[in-house]
């Protein structure tokens, strides 16, 4: 899957998110992390939805991993699906 990074349609989508993800974090400037990945997510079992591909929520990083020393978010997370979806 990670081979939809050749797109540059994928990169588009990203660099529109940039001045929106600044507006949420509060600051000028934002950095994309060099953990950026695709995942393709298949439903499980009997199951009809991607959603059980993670059997519990989780946070991808720790608190004091994504926050300054006065609570402040310094790292924020998106999960962006590239194909068509329903809710």
């Amino acid at each position: 899957p990670v081979f939809i990074f050749v797109y540059d349609e994928l990169w588009w989508i990203f660099e529109q998110l940039f001045d929106a993800m600044a507006s949420i974090l509060g600051c000028g400037e934002v950095e994309m992390d060099v953990s950026v990945f695709a995942w393709a997510l298949q439903p499980l079992g009997q199951r009809t939805s991607v959603g059980s591909n993670f059997g519990r929520p989780h946070r991808d990083y720790s608190y004091k991993n994504c926050h300054a020393a006065n609570g402040e978010l310094t790292v924020l997370t998106l999960w962006l699906p590239v194909v068509q979806v329903t809710i």
